[in-house]
């Protein structure tokens, strides 16, 4: 088996001679922040990478990067280099700071747990395994702020803290006074891969408007099909590990060619997507979350799960429940789509792709796909978190609603029952039992 990135930046990759390491001693110890030098780092590509959002699928995403870069720049740098440069970052709120190891930065101790395959995909070995990261970490807010330019920002974070977080790092985003601008190059690309990436997308436009344009910020979208959740620690034991199990396999898809190329060196499925393409692909997503993400949270049930339910203050069965969903999301989509004056070729495309069997296939194989993954809002209501229900089911109602006078009322209804739940878990102070082995 192909040996992955160890869990110390100085990684076996990097071992030098005994040469190289008596000189490297007589060198001063610096912090490289900025991206190398061509010669050093001829594929830089999105590189240095900083993850906003250190929930499952960011630290996921962190470790996939750290390792792809790894495979990228092993033969080119000397112990005393790869020490120092930090290709990956993750960018946390300062009450993480007991977890963390200083060694000599601060350091995110990661476990990432391989779950199990089943099904047509499963192996004769069903052992979970494990690889081990360390992640540098950079602290937000605090006397520890740090205020070095941002090249690349992925955004991990829930939808609803999405813009809280970027207005945190924002200034980092724009260029240094002392670089002469230039509007037709981008200084630094926002990556939003979070749930309710179109609504961020928007909210982050309403906001800023043309200033983006101004300041050199490129906003990129992508979207992923893994499933992923944490795995109970104690968060104020000293260097406590994060620990994330990575319970389904899935795709990337971005229209950021240096973003999927960085992926595919982790051994990811990914795919590079036209803005159309990526248009289409995100109310896919959408689709997706509109069904699972509510469904699990109010019955408090695994992925796989409702396959097998009935839902009969809803229906009959998930086929009729996610009929009328996805009927919904489908009608607005397609509107929206019509009124960006696509040319017919597009149209038709896009008619075909979120037509309601197409995206109820495409919702039952990520069910299948992501069986044994515990829904980010299902994890929110266990934790009597706010969830992200309305920047998902909420989105199709409003935008559809607001925009085009299309009313939703399957999707409203499920916000209001994700809601009713969690009042009902804070005031009662009853927080869901841990989903058993057999769920």
């Amino acid at each position: 088996m192909h040996r992955l990135v160890p869990k110390s930046i100085q990684a076996a990759h990097f071992r030098a001679s005994n040469k190289a390491r008596q000189s490297r001693s007589r060198r001063p110890l610096r912090i490289i922040t900025q991206p190398l030098s061509s010669k050093q780092n001829a594929n830089g590509g999105i590189f240095p990478v900083h993850v906003l959002g250190s929930g499952s699928i960011g630290i996921l995403y962190a470790c996939a990067l750290q390792q792809s870069y790894f495979e990228q720049n092993s033969r080119i740098f000397d112990t005393f280099s790869a020490a120092n440069f930090k290709p990956v970052t993750l960018l946390m709120r300062s009450h993480h700071e007991n977890r963390l190891r200083k060694h000599p930065h601060l350091l995110a101790p990661v476990t990432i747990l391989d779950a199990p395959r089943f099904g047509k995909h499963a192996s004769s070995n069903r052992k979970t395994l494990s690889r081990e990261f360390e992640i540098p970490v950079e602290l937000i807010g605090g006397l520890k702020h740090d205020h070095a330019p941002i090249k690349s920002l992925l955004l991990c974070t829930k939808a609803n803290d999405a813009m809280t977080a970027l207005l945190s790092v924002w200034e980092r985003l724009s260029p240094s006074p002392c670089v002469e601008k230039d509007l037709h190059q981008k200084f630094s690309t926002i990556i939003i891969l979070s749930n309710g990436a179109l609504a961020i997308r928007d909210a982050i436009y309403e906001k800023f408007g043309r200033s983006l344009d101004e300041s050199g910020i490129d906003i990129v979208l992508a979207t992923t099909t893994h499933g992923a959740y944490k795995v109970d620690s104690d968060p104020l034991e000293y260097h406590s590990r994060f620990r994330i199990t990575h319970a389904g396999k899935g795709s990337t898809y971005c229209t950021n060619s240096e973003f999927i190329d960085s992926c595919k060196l982790a051994r990811w499925d990914c795919s590079i997507l036209s803005d159309l393409e990526m248009f289409i692909m995100l109310w896919k997503k959408l689709a997706v979350n509109c069904v699972i993400n509510p469904l699990t949270a109010i019955h408090g049930v695994k992925n796989g799960d409702l396959l097998n339910r009935q839902f009969r203050h809803l229906g009959s069965s998930l086929e009729y429940v996610m009929d009328h969903i996805l009927e919904e999301v489908s009608a607005v989509a397609m509107i929206d789509i019509e009124s960006r004056g696509h040319d017919i070729n597009a149209m038709q495309s896009a008619s075909q792709h979120l037509s309601v069997p197409v995206l109820k296939k495409f919702v039952t194989n990520i069910i299948s796909k992501t069986a044994n993954n515990i829904s980010s809002m299902l994890q929110d209501v266990k934790s009597e978190r706010v969830t992200e229900v309305r920047f998902l089911n909420g989105y199709v109602v409003d935008f559809g609603f607001n925009k085009y006078s299309v009313e939703c009322p399957w999707n409203q209804h499920l916000c209001e029952e994700v809601e009713a739940l969690q009042q009902i878990h804070r005031h009662s102070g009853i927080r869901l039992e841990a989903l058993n082995d057999n769920q």
